[in-house]
């Protein structure tokens, strides 16, 4: 369920002062859009939470199909407060602030790493836009922390303007390649990487769709080369993959997407030591499969690699079939599933 994103976090001391425990102990979560909270952006963010019986300017964007409105006037921020069991709450706006009393640093960690993970899911429940935690801050008695990232990754492009030219010439040339039906698996497997660097950039962090990263590296691999393991092996090895690369590169991704919380469901706990080497291996991947791409591009530009044709399963039609029928008699009822 969290494989991929318990990457090592840490309660940063701001202050200087080491906590002690038990102690007392406030939290103060952040979070957005806020304007599903009451908090308005300046300019005003469109927003898919709407006040009532508010005059309501509504936005479509053709060319990204994304829509939104602005409420005039705007909801007002959200400002209560309660207890459940023994921790007292207060919201303000897009600002949650918990207090409550911790007895060690395991019950404080076990706690924060809850809110962290779990509340963004739970409020997804119930409100219009999936809410994500910008910060979470407080103090553990005199002691200001912040939750933060021991460590993240990353890799700068180093270039010039004529390596950005000959870049973009290249990418053109490829779109004739790809006008060649015979190379439609060039094509869906191009997007299905895309779809996975998209997903990175997209997140609040580069790990927060790791695992459906991981699954279109997958689909990309099985797209051009075929379904199994190996006939992927036989297919890098034509392309001249060496095998030390295969199995510790190329292989992995396969597994991962069956047998480790990425295709298929699970709950399944990794060692601290097994997430490092995990998160050492996806770290550099998205290089290497672009570098993969580009190799593969060139074979099928020199003709030195042909790539496969594909193959038709037979049920696929009928299962289409029903699957739009149902569909059609979901239609009918439309206006019946939302309250």
């Amino acid at each position: 369920m969290l494989t991929y994103q318990l990457q090592q976090r840490r309660l940063a001391i701001k202050n200087g002062i080491e906590p002690t425990f038990p102690s007392d102990v406030r939290i103060e979560i952040l979070l957005e859009p806020k304007e599903q909270f009451g908090v308005q952006s300046d300019p005003p963010k469109l927003s898919k939470t709407i006040k009532a019986k508010s005059k309501t300017d509504s936005f479509w964007d053709a060319n990204t199909g994304k829509w939104g409105g602005i409420s005039n006037p705007p909801l007002n921020p959200i400002n209560t407060e309660f207890n459940i069991k023994d921790d007292h709450f207060v919201i303000k706006g897009n600002k949650i602030e918990i207090d409550f009393k911790i007895q060690s640093i395991q019950e404080m960690n076990n706690t924060i790493n809850s809110l962290y993970f779990f509340l963004p899911s739970v409020m997804n429940v119930v409100f219009r836009e999936p809410p994500t935690i910008v910060s979470i801050t407080g103090t553990i008695g005199k002691t200001l922390f912040r939750l933060e990232l021991i460590s993240s990754n990353g890799l700068y492009d180093v270039t010039t303007e004529i390596i950005q030219e000959k870049r973009m010439l290249r990418s053109l040339e490829t779109i004739y390649l790809l006008n060649d039906p015979s190379n439609i698996r060039l094509t869906a497997g191009q997007y299905y990487y895309y779809v996975a660097r998209r997903l990175i950039e997209a997140g609040i962090s580069p790990y927060e769709f790791l695992s459906e990263v991981i699954l279109n590296y997958s689909k990309a691999l099985q797209i051009l080369f075929g379904e199994s393991r190996e006939e992927i092996r036989v297919e890098l090895r034509k392309l001249g993959v060496e095998n030390d690369d295969l199995e510790e590169l190329y292989m992995p991704i396969m597994i991962l997407r069956n047998e480790l919380d990425v295709g298929h469901v699970s709950i399944k706990s990794l060692k601290r030591s097994e997430l490092d080497l995990l998160y050492y291996y996806l770290d550099n991947l998205e290089v290497n499969i672009q570098k993969l791409f580009q190799q593969i591009i060139n074979a099928v530009k020199s003709k030195s690699y042909q790539l496969k044709d594909i193959s038709i399963r037979t049920d696929e039609n009928k299962i289409v079939d029903e699957l739009i029928s149902n569909w059609a008699k979901l239609k009918k009822r439309e206006g019946t599933l939302v309250n």
